[in-house]
């Protein structure tokens, strides 16, 4: 083998090197941007799921007189106080942060249910930019920070269609 040809090889080997540590570089980046993207998906999704909840309890406790708050999730679904079928929900949806349907309930003085909100750790991407029945949520520490809550004796805030927590339909 000559000399020339040893150096050529070098050569070769370096650029195969350098060009590894650029696609490296670059995939590291796509998985960076990925991974951003999903969390504001989960984050969109959150805000949707976590309304529907706030107005379906806003429906129950107004559907009928006295005013009640459900006493669980379950009775969005299907209305105990009525001898008919009356849904406010149609599934308990799972938390998009967790996975899993583990909402922590915000609960009235009776134990009746208020609201519901995340006990997903994280710190949110999304800073401004809420509906106004959101607008709490601006600047939150972390998801637990996003309570999705009707306070009995307001009506629910009415939001225009295909505006809801940003989720697209």
């Amino acid at each position: 083998m000559r000399t020339g040809d040893k150096r050529q090889g070098g050569f070769t080997y370096l650029g195969l090197l350098i060009l590894l540590v650029l696609m490296g570089v670059v995939l590291a980046q796509a998985g960076t941007l990925w991974s951003q993207t999903r969390q504001r998906e989960r984050e969109a999704d959150l805000l949707f799921y976590g309304d529907q909840f706030r107005r379906a309890i806003a429906a129950y406790y107004q559907a009928q007189s006295p005013n009640a708050y459900p006493k669980t999730l379950n009775d969005l679904l299907e209305d105990p106080r009525v001898p008919f079928t009356r849904r406010f929900l149609r599934q308990i949806y799972p938390d998009p942060m967790t996975g899993k349907r583990d909402w922590v309930l915000i609960r009235a003085p009776d134990r009746s249910i208020m609201g519901v909100y995340s006990p997903a750790p994280g710190v949110p991407i999304k800073r401004g930019g809420f509906l106004p029945a959101d607008a709490a949520f601006a600047d939150a520490k972390s998801y637990a920070a996003w309570r999705f809550e009707f306070a009995g004796g307001a009506p629910a805030t009415p939001v225009p269609a295909g505006a809801v927590g940003g989720r697209r339909s």
